[in-house]
Parts: structure tokens; C-alpha cells; sequence
């Protein structure tokens, strides 16, 4: 960025966190939390100033557009702003659907019905699997949907491409497992319908929903 260009700087009268620079003397209009106000020069520019038009003190690469109006320039430097702030509700609430499912009924026969923890994560790939290490399909639920929880509360890029991971391994839990159920029940020749609980399906959309909300 040009030493001259106008944009947003720290505020060398220590009143504000940012303050806007024209290109040729400190301006107006201030900036605290991403939200921009007025707040006039009291006196001349300070030497702060000058230091300015030989290196910004603070050059992101995000345009910013506050809300209030301001010189009809565009901005190359900007505040942070506030309001990436709070929980991306929408991804907590796909990751609260998806990590119940490992409490609902996986399997569901007129008998009895099976949960996620009663269900081996070996089964997502071998439907005849008998082998049982105590790591389960619901609790593989459960990570996967810690996972999403995280990225709705910490609102980071990385916790964002975590929260997208998380989604599609929820869904990719329920897909498996409906796929391997459908091959036992042809086996078994049973009705699919006779053996497949809510709990698949509530990871798909659990996970789904993670995937579209993206954080928010």
C-alpha cells in the first residue's frame, strides 16, 4: 500500500483504536470495535502524522467499509471487526442435532432398538464385522460433532475448515451406516425399514447443517 494512501490507522491521539488518514492529515472519523463515529482533530496532527506517510503503522489486506459516512475514498486499511463476535448459532445447532444422534436408536426393531454406542465403528465398513474395541459408532458422532460445536464457538478461520471436516464426517457416518444396515437387512432378508432408527438420519442432517452454516 502507498505511504499516502488514504485508510485506517491507529489513532496517534490514543482516544480511539483506529482513526481514518486522508493522504495528507488525520481525519474525523474514528473507529472502535468496527463500529466508526465522529471525533474531531483537537489541535493539529501530531508527529505520528508524518510517521504515517512513511510507514502505516497498520496495513491489513481487507477493504473496510464502516457504516457512517466517511470521505468518499476507498479504504485499503481496516479495523477488525466486531461482529464475527458471539456463536454461529446455526452450526451449533447442527452439531446439538448430530451429537444427540448418538443417543437416539441407530438400529429399531419391534423388540428393541440399538444406540450409537451399542454400534461398533467397524460396521461402517464391514456390515458382518463382529469385532467390538469399545470405539463406536456413536461415539465417533460424539467427536465429529465436538468438533462442529468448537468451530460455532471459536470463530476462526481454522476452527471454520474444522467445522467443515466435522459436517462431513457426520454425514459420511450416517450415508455408511444406512449402506451397511440396507446390506445386512438384504442379507438377512429383512426389511429395511423393520431395522433402521432415527439416528442416521439426524447425523446427515446434523451434519449437513454444519456444512451449509459454515460457522455462522
Amino acid at each position: 500500500m502507498n505511504a499516502l494512501d488514504p485508510g485506517w490507522f491507529p489513532d496517534p491521539m490514543g482516544r480511539h483504536e483506529y482513526r481514518w488518514w486522508t493522504g495528507s492529515a488525520w481525519g474525523e472519523h474514528v473507529s472502535d470495535r468496527g463500529l466508526t463515529v465522529i471525533d474531531p482533530v483537537a489541535s493539529a496532527p501530531p508527529a505520528a502524522a508524518s510517521h504515517a506517510t512513511s510507514q502505516p503503522a497498520y496495513q491489513p489486506a481487507a477493504a473496510y467499509s464502516p457504516a457512517a459516512a466517511y470521505p468518499q475514498v476507498t479504504a485499503t486499511g481496516a479495523p477488525p471487526s466486531s461482529a464475527a463476535a458471539g456463536i454461529g448459532w446455526a452450526t451449533f445447532v447442527g452439531a446439538a442435532i448430530a451429537g444427540a444422534s448418538a443417543l437416539l436408536s441407530w438400529v429399531d426393531t419391534s423388540f428393541s432398538s440399538v444406540n450409537g454406542f451399542d454400534v461398533p465403528a467397524a460396521f461402517l465398513v464391514d456390515y458382518e464385522t463382529g469385532f467390538d474395541s469399545g470405539f463406536s459408532v456413536g461415539l465417533v458422532a460424539l467427536v465429529l460433532a465436538a468438533a462442529a460445536m468448537l468451530a460455532a464457538v471459536v470463530r476462526q478461520p481454522a476452527m471454520r475448515q474444522l467445522g467443515r471436516v466435522a459436517g462431513s464426517g457426520l454425514v459420511a457416518v450416517g450415508v455408511l451406516f444406512v449402506v451397511q444396515l440396507y446390506r445386512l437387512a438384504d442379507a438377512s432378508d429383512v426389511s429395511m425399514s423393520d431395522l433402521l432408527g432415527v439416528a442416521p438420519f439426524a447425523a446427515i442432517v446434523g451434519g449437513v447443517t454444519v456444512l451449509v452454516a459454515k460457522g455462522r
